[in-house]
C-alpha cells in the first residue's frame, strides 16, 4: 500500500509540471476611428503571442485575411480599405493565434466614421460686422447636404480673434456659435474661423473676414 501512495504522489507530480499556454489578451492598436473613405489604412494589433513563428487566424469583417505582417514581436499590422460610401459603422475582427510564445484568440471591432462628401459651409450674420456698432455676430455652420448622423456630430469652432463660444445645434441640421470682437481691433484687420469634426481632426474648413 505505500508504494501505491508512492507512485500517485509522483504522478501527480509530473502532472502538475505539464507545461501549459495561458491565454494571452489581443489589443487594437490603431488610432480610431477610421474614416470610411475608400483610402486604405493600416491597422495594427499587440498580443505578447504574436511572433513570427506563431500560426494566425484573422478574420476582417467576416472575410479571411491572409495578407498580414509578423514581423515585428508583439505586433500584427494587415492593410485594410473601408467602404466609401461615408456611413459610419464598425468592422468585426475575430483572431486565432497559437505559437511559441502563447496562445491567444479574440473578437475585436474597428470603428469607422463617416467621411466628408464636401466642405462645411460658414456663414456669418450679420454678414458685415462693424466694429464699435455690432456687438457680437452670429457663426453658422453647415454640414454637407447627405451627412450622416448629424445628432451624433459634434464640432469645433476657433478664431484667430475676439471670443467664440461653443457650437449649439438648432434642429434643422445647423449650428450656430456667438462670436464676440476683440475689445481693441486694428484696421482692416482679418479674422480667421476654422471649425473641424471632432472625430475627424485632420478634415477642417474654414473662412476668412474682414472687419471694417
Amino acid at each position: 500500500m505505500p508504494r501505491v501512495l508512492s507512485l500517485l504522489a509522483a504522478t501527480g507530480a509530473l502532472l502538475l509540471a505539464t507545461p501549459a499556454f495561458a491565454a494571452e489578451t489581443v489589443s487594437l492598436w490603431t488610432p480610431g476611428p477610421v474614416a470610411a473613405n475608400g483610402q486604405p489604412v493600416q491597422v495594427q494589433l499587440w498580443s505578447p503571442a504574436f511572433d513570427p513563428a506563431a500560426k494566425v487566424k484573422l478574420t476582417v469583417g467576416g472575410q479571411k485575411q491572409a495578407d498580414f505582417d509578423l514581423s515585428q514581436p508583439g505586433l500584427l499590422a494587415f492593410r485594410y480599405t473601408p467602404p466609401a460610401d461615408g456611413a459610419a459603422a464598425s468592422v468585426p475582427l475575430t483572431v486565432q493565434v497559437k505559437g511559441p510564445k502563447g496562445n491567444a484568440e479574440a473578437s475585436l471591432s474597428l470603428d469607422l466614421a463617416p467621411a466628408a462628401t464636401a466642405p462645411l459651409q460658414i456663414t456669418f450674420d450679420p454678414p458685415i460686422l462693424a466694429f464699435g456698432t455690432d456687438s457680437a455676430a452670429k457663426v453658422w455652420v453647415q454640414p454637407p447636404p447627405g451627412a450622416q448622423d448629424l445628432g451624433s456630430r459634434r464640432f469645433s469652432v476657433h478664431s484667430s480673434a475676439g471670443v467664440i463660444d461653443t457650437l449649439t445645434p438648432v434642429g434643422d441640421g445647423r449650428y450656430f456659435a456667438r462670436w464676440t470682437p476683440p475689445a481693441k481691433l486694428p484696421d482692416a484687420q482679418v479674422v480667421l474661423f476654422m471649425v473641424s469634426e471632432d472625430n475627424r481632426p485632420g478634415e477642417v474648413s474654414w473662412r476668412r473676414r474682414r472687419c471694417p
